[in-house]
């Protein structure tokens, strides 16, 4: 009996051994093939589902192949709300994530972008120190690899007055893209801020209060883009001392004008009304009395284009919010828009984005013929003053649907012949058969705005196209421009 259990004993030792083997080869085999999976095809996965978050976090968990890149698209992004705690110098959640990146570099390294923002709805209650070793500059020490910092509604406190020699060591961080949004720098505040943080290729200002920046000190911005969303009348306004020596681009989404008081009143209903007292322009005023009136308005961007203008190879007017006769006047020559081949003779692309209203989306016919010539004279005058070494052209039309027959009746005549706008488009496409170096002209729907941090220059490969009735009405306008110009529509 005993020999007999021996045996079996003899007989199932191999059995054992085999099942073993075949384990080990089974899990190197599945090693083996981990190991040889291509990075390009583990990123190409992850990047489609890079808003899944649970399925980030599973990739991240399947073995060590697939943890570094389901962690790359997990950290990239990063978004601090700072609470407001009285009106704190160092807020001491930046304290916390400071200490954390520090002691975790794993996760440090992935994060590119940083977005540090206040957690309430109101404007700039928070307020953020840059001087010395504070919470924010240990913030921004402990990420090495970041590229894109965003400040969004946040205040920045002026630089405290001490004696020399205790005064702080001045730290500084390059980085290739900054964004200011919904930022206030008053008081010596502003000087600080762009001597911590400077742009290297892009420098995006949207609805900031930066004051203070036009001073007697030479400063340089080296920022090869300068990206500027707010109201005309409130563009920057950095100094005659101030210098761009790697400008090469400006774009400008101009939001309206600053100056029109809105005043929302509150009946006893609970019914909200809305009255704009407009400061711009009168509408009975004549045009001298127009054009004088409206030229103070944009004497920020006149002197910009002035001092930096000749550095210029890419200008992006973003027009939608403007109406031309309310906001500018139709015989207002002191622009410089309207004299680009005066100011910024290296330009080789035109981007404008304007806005046209139209009876339906499958024709060009204008609800109102006025402003719908009004928008074309103010285009047509800024292409006819573009240098002739324009290379590129982008006209970014937003089309308005308009369903009120109130608005329609009163505009619209009901009669005006096709001639009437024909001429119009024919005049725009003549102008740019002048250019003798223009090779293409693009025709895109303006869907950038409100759409990213980004201004005008969004990718076109995400944008819808023109419906296609307007695309084919474009196409029969802009035909005389296909012999020596690449007419595309996206």
């Amino acid at each position: 009996m005993s020999k007999l259990i021996r045996l079996r004993r003899q007989s199932d030792a191999p059995t054992r051994m085999q099942e073993c083997t075949t384990v080990a080869r089974s899990s190197a085999y599945r090693v083996r093939i981990e190991a040889k999976l291509p990075a390009e095809l583990m990123d190409m996965v992850i990047s489609h589902y890079c808003y899944d978050k649970d399925f980030l976090l599973n990739c991240s968990l399947i073995s060590s192949h697939w943890t570094p890149h389901a962690q790359r698209y997990l950290f990239h992004r990063v978004r601090i709300a700072v609470p407001r705690t009285g009106f704190p110098a160092s807020p001491p959640s930046l304290d916390a994530f400071a200490s954390f990146f520090t002691t975790h570099h794993h996760i440090s390294l992935f994060i590119t972008t940083l977005r540090l923002d206040s957690d309430r709805w109101c404007v700039r209650e928070l307020a953020i120190c840059l001087e010395g070793d504070c919470s924010f500059v240990s913030l921004m020490r402990s990420l090495r690899c970041m590229k894109h910092l965003i400040l969004d509604g946040l205040s920045i406190e002026p630089p405290p007055h001490l004696p020399r020699e205790r005064t702080p060591h001045v730290y500084r961080f390059w980085l290739p893209t900054l964004t200011l949004r919904r930022v206030e720098a008053k008081h010596g505040a502003a000087e600080r801020l762009f001597q911590v943080l400077q742009a290297k290729d892009t420098l995006n200002l949207h609805y900031c209060e930066i004051m203070s920046l036009a001073s007697s000190a030479p400063r340089k911005f080296w920022t090869q883009v300068l990206r500027v969303k707010s109201d005309l009348d409130v563009f920057p306004d950095f100094g005659a001392e101030a210098s761009f020596p790697k400008l090469r681009a400006l774009e400008f989404e101009i939001t309206g004008m600053a100056s029109e008081d809105i005043v929302f009143n509150v009946s006893r209903d609970d019914e909200i009304s809305v009255e704009v007292h407009s400061n711009t322009l009168a509408e009975d005023n004549a045009d001298e009395e127009c054009s004088m009136s409206s030229s103070r308005y944009h004497t920020r961007m006149n002197a910009f284009l002035r001092n930096h203008g000749a550095r210029l190879e890419h200008l992006s007017l973003d027009l939608c919010s403007l109406e031309p006769e309310r906001d500018i006047g139709v015989t207002d020559e002191s622009w410089l828009i309207y004299h680009l081949d005066s100011c910024c003779l290296s330009l080789s692309s035109l981007h404008l984005g304007f806005r046209v209203d139209v009876h339906s989306m499958s024709s060009l016919q204008p609800s109102s013929l006025p402003e719908f010539l009004d928008t074309f004279t103010m285009i047509q005058r800024i292409l006819s003053s573009a240098p002739k070494s324009l290379s590129s052209v982008v006209l970014a039309l937003e089309f308005g649907l308009r369903t009120n027959a109130f608005e329609v009746s009163e505009h619209f005549t009901g009669d005006v012949s096709a001639w009437a706008y024909d001429s119009v488009w024919a005049e725009l496409a003549k102008t740019l058969v002048d250019f003798p170096q223009l090779w293409h002209v693009r025709l895109v729907n303006n869907l950038s705005r409100e759409s990213t941090l980004l201004i005008v220059n969004a990718p076109y490969d995400n944008q819808d196209r023109l419906a296609s009735g307007i695309q084919a009405s474009l196409e029969a306008r802009f035909s005389q421009l296909g012999r020596t110009v690449v007419v595309s529509f996206e």
